[in-house]
């Protein structure tokens, strides 16, 4: 015999409007809270790119030190023969008389200045190997008086 009962429906699977507007608001929340994070990660990962290029510099200029009377007074083919930009892309690279080195027999500055996506790093936009009678020093800065407190520098430099 077949019975008069009603058939019950199976119970309505997926998620409702409003759940789904909760999940996605969810999201954005977290996404909004992480992103500067990363962004900051990222900046301070592409710090290396700077330290990686001036350790270069430093090891090119001591080489040409040992060859000349002089360091050398360019990154281009008349002095060490090196890039103008990080091996990233992430910073331009120079060689400057230091302010405190009246001449290049005794000392120098290479500088490397954030280019692009990298000019979100404003207290590290400048870092600089300084080598002054014998003294290096590792300087830092949001422009090009490198004027980074001693801790900022630290921070910079860290990696």
């Amino acid at each position: 015999m077949l019975s008069a009962q009603p058939r019950q429906s199976a119970p309505a699977r997926g998620l409702t409007l409003i759940e789904m507007v909760l999940v996605l608001t969810l999201l954005a929340l977290l996404a909004a809270i992480a992103l500067p994070s990363w962004q900051q990660q990222l900046q301070r990962s592409r710090r290396g790119d700077a330290i990686a290029a001036l350790a270069r510099i430093e090891l090119a200029q001591q080489d040409w030190r040992s060859r000349h009377a002089q360091f050398a007074p360019t990154l281009a083919a008349d002095g060490l023969a090196l890039p103008a930009l990080s091996p990233g892309g992430h910073y331009r690279l120079a060689i400057v008389i230091a302010t405190d080195a009246p001449d290049l027999t005794s000392g120098y500055r290479a500088v490397a200045q954030a280019i692009g996506a990298q000019q979100g790093d404003s207290n590290c936009l400048w870092m600089a190997i300084e080598l002054l009678q014998g003294e290096l020093r590792l300087r830092s800065g949001p422009d090009a008086r490198l004027g980074n407190a001693a801790a900022d520098n630290r921070a910079c430099w860290r990696q």
